[in-house]
């Protein structure tokens, strides 16, 4: 699959499907899934905060149609 345009970006960020700059956007369930993972990565690596990973999350479960 290809990567979103950066237009697609804003419009997932104005739906609710990405973080507000266009970033980790979870609009299909394999975008939703690396989503997950990256989010994991960064937080490891200190790159980002874990109540932004537990956003991304949230919003990748909801996807995902799983509850937590």
């Amino acid at each position: 699959m290809a990567p979103p345009s950066k237009a697609r970006r804003k419009t997932l960020a104005r739906e609710g499907k990405a973080n507000p700059d266009g970033s980790y956007p979870t609009d299909t369930k394999g975008r939703a899934v690396a989503a997950k993972a990256y989010s994991t990565q960064a937080v490891r690596a200190g790159r980002m905060s874990s109540s932004r990973k537990a956003s991304i999350d949230a919003r990748a479960n909801r996807e995902l149609g799983k509850r937590k």
